[in-house]
């Protein structure tokens, strides 16, 4: 019985912690969770060439407001090394395949890999806080709102303590 308790306290902190990567809400815009797990690993390895290593666990989502939108890969990795190391290699495997104009910027902190796809449509944006990668494609969103947007997705308890200071 203490064994079934363990396990089951151990299961909600899992799923507590995963949750807590995102807001809610960011921006007024709504978070909607499109898959995760196995679901999510599968739809990602189906969109890309390259070889997908190490996640632990991965969500795709959108956050969508009235008149913009941001479609979101949040993916789990073992360690902060192996999150880093991935995303360096998405960036040079993204050159290899005719990605435009990849640039590593300083944004509220991280650094951000920004690039175009080969289509030109739109920049998306990438990172790591610790071992988790975000991965971002806004729609109909400024260069500050972009900002903004990071900033609240990347530290979430950073900026919900801020917006309640500034109450």
């Amino acid at each position: 019985m203490r064994w079934l308790i363990l396990i089951f306290v151990v299961l909600l902190v899992v799923y507590c912690v995963k949750h807590d990567l995102t807001p809610d809400e960011i921006m007024g815009m709504r978070k909607i969770v499109c898959a995760s797990g196995d679901e999510a690993l599968k739809i990602v390895k189906e969109m890309h060439v390259g070889e997908i290593r190490y996640v632990q666990d991965i969500t795709l989502l959108h956050y969508v407001g009235e008149y913009s939108f941001v479609t979101v890969w949040v993916t789990v990795y073992p360690n902060e090394s192996v999150a880093f190391e991935e995303m360096n290699r998405m960036a040079s495997s993204m050159v290899k395949f005719g990605w435009k104009n990849l640039s590593k910027v300083e944004m509220n902190g991280y650094s951000v890999y920004v690039v175009v796809p080969p289509k030109g449509k739109g920049k998306q944006y990438f990172w790591c806080v610790k071992n988790v990668a975000y991965y971002i494609i806004p729609h109909n969103m400024t260069e500050l709102e972009i900002r903004y947007f990071i900033l609240n997705l990347s530290s979430p308890s950073l900026t919900t303590a801020k917006h309640r200071a500034e109450r």
